[in-house]
């Protein structure tokens, strides 16, 4: 029996393993491509324990001959191609609320969704780049609930669009892509990412090979009933 039951944990396992996909730790990464369907996570702190305004800005180098239209009502160029969604997220995952864009809100988008906009990094040599804005107002008891465990936070950036690349540059790793700054009754201070995560996309399984699991389980199970049944007749 032992032997039969051990079979069926494998099978339950292995079709648990199907629908999981690992996290990735790329804070020392100077880029990283974000393509389709994948998920990127910021993990940042703040100064006060009770910040109940925050701001952020992502961003990416920007490629040549990038597409780029006019956001209405304003000089801001975005690129069209490019559509995400963004969550500010408890380190216990117990807690979600969703980023909002004034680039995208412009746009007529719901709330969560996140556009490109283009800009230039000035410096000794200026680098055209790709930029995600994103802020949230939190209510004091949403803020408790965020950074009320060890004060990490995260921001949960999935892309819908096209391969995005961040990163600012050699010698930056991913930590120097987020830039964060925040607010409480007590003042306004700047934030620090602390740990940038990457999940990547994992090819979902037919649905032939889902049946093919759950009717190998249903076998295996009734075989395992009969034979129980058989050696309950035997021994009576």
């Amino acid at each position: 029996m032992s032997y039969r039951l051990t079979h069926i944990a494998f099978l339950l396992v292995g079709f648990s393993a199907l629908s999981k996909a690992g996290m990735i730790d790329v804070t020392s990464s100077e880029f990283i491509s974000v393509p389709q369907g994948a998920t990127i996570e910021f993990g940042f702190t703040v100064s006060q324990n009770d910040p109940t305004s925050l701001s952020f800005q992502i961003l990416g180098q920007a490629t040549a001959g990038q597409p780029s239209a006019m956001l209405p009502g304003s000089s801001q160029q975005y690129d069209p191609q490019f559509l995400l969604d963004a969550t500010l997220t408890s380190a216990n995952g117990g807690l979600s609320v969703p980023l909002i864009d004034n680039s995208a809100t412009r746009l007529g988008l719901a709330g969560g969704s996140m556009v490109v906009t283009t800009g230039v990094l000035q410096g000794s040599q200026n680098t055209n780049l790709n930029m995600i804005d994103a802020s949230v107002q939190l209510s004091l008891q949403q803020s408790a609930l965020i950074f009320g465990g060890n004060g990490l936070a995260y921001v949960a950036l999935h892309n819908d669009g096209p391969a995005l690349l961040l990163g600012i540059g050699p010698g930056y790793d991913l930590r120097s892509a987020m830039v964060v700054s925040s607010s409480s009754a007590s003042g306004s201070s700047g934030g620090m990412t602390q740990q940038v995560g990457f999940t990547g996309v994992t090819a979902a399984p037919e649905p032939a090979t889902y049946a093919g699991f759950a009717g190998g389980f249903i076998l295996l199970m009734a075989f395992h009933l009969r034979n129980r049944a058989r050696s309950r007749r035997v021994s009576a």
